[in-house]
């Protein structure tokens, strides 16, 4: 588990950063929700209607940190606009017409 962004959305918060007169120290681009690997498998399987099924483990702890982008969204009006998952997508889309 873990609190996954996508590169873009890292950049585009990076750009107003650096081109705005606001000096903020300790700036968090995240996308502030815990998200497992195993979520975004299982919804690429989902979404592409992919037969295979997956072992499901227990005992797994949900446990993670999650990044606070309040002073982000706050000073630079930065927001997410991708989810990680949708995010994942494109990145199966784009590999799987590679092959």
């Amino acid at each position: 588990n873990a609190d996954f962004s996508h590169a873009e959305e890292i950049c585009n918060g990076l750009k107003k950063i650096l081109f705005s007169k606001n000096n903020e120290d300790n700036v968090i681009l995240s996308s502030g929700k815990l998200t497992s690997v195993s979520e975004i498998i299982n919804y690429i399987i989902k979404k592409k209607k992919i037969k295979l099924t997956i072992k499901k483990l227990k005992n797994i702890s949900h446990k993670g940190l999650v990044g606070d982008n309040s002073l982000a969204k706050k000073k630079f009006k930065w927001k997410i606009t991708k989810s990680i998952l949708d995010a994942s997508l494109e990145i199966y889309d784009f590999y799987k017409k590679k092959n």
